[in-house]
């Protein structure tokens, strides 16, 4: 298992999978609701991206409550007087909020699109796919700003900043999160026929 998707690896040797139950991106979905006409992997990139935004708000607090109390070394005022870790704090909340508005607009559109019963086109398919990547690193740089403003106290086990460091990170280097997740989203925004890719 990996920390911040908490992914896992199975295999089986000798077993037999009957064909109905088994499925592939590529193929039309068996039911009829809105829910199964949304693009497959924006919206499992979606709920992930999630996640990663979770994590960036979490930071976000621990780093506050930790400028509340930390003197750093050679200082003799609190963390939270630092112009630098205000600045930080300040520009962290903006990527993160920026980025939950871009990835809840996009999935909004979707969801009424699906709800009348139209097709979504393939740009809105990319833009879906791309607003919860960018969500993902959106969330990671927001958490690099907190972590680095944390110094010292960040890279202990026993910090909130430290797991938020390690799971954003892992959480990012998902497949429908990470760099190449941007070249279908840009191929469909381009106008490239995106069938059978899963967008």
């Amino acid at each position: 298992m990996t920390s911040g998707s908490g992914s896992h690896d199975y295999a089986f040797h000798d077993l037999f999978v009957p064909e109905a139950h088994s499925f592939s991106f590529a193929d039309p979905p068996l039911r009829p609701e809105p829910l199964y006409r949304l693009p497959r992997f924006g919206l499992l990139a979606g709920l992930l991206s999630a996640a990663c935004t979770g994590i960036a708000r979490h930071a976000i607090d621990a780093l506050l409550a930790l400028a509340q109390a930390k003197t750093p070394t050679g200082q003799t005022s609190l963390l939270r007087e630092r112009t630098a870790v205000q600045a930080d704090v300040a520009r962290a909340e903006a990527l993160l909020r920026a980025a939950r508005a871009f990835r809840t607009e996009m999935l909004r559109e979707a969801w009424d699109a699906v709800n009348t019963g139209a097709a979504l086109a393939a740009e809105q398919r990319g833009l879906v796919l791309l607003a919860a990547a960018h969500a993902a690193t959106a969330a990671a740089q927001a958490v690099d700003l907190l972590y680095n403003a944390g110094g010292a106290t960040s890279i202990y086990e026993t910090s909130p900043l430290e797991r938020c460091f390690r799971d954003v990170h892992v959480a990012t280097q998902h497949y429908m999160l990470g760099p190449l997740s941007l070249e279908p989203a840009g191929k469909a925004l381009l106008g490239f026929h995106m069938a059978g890719s899963g967008l």
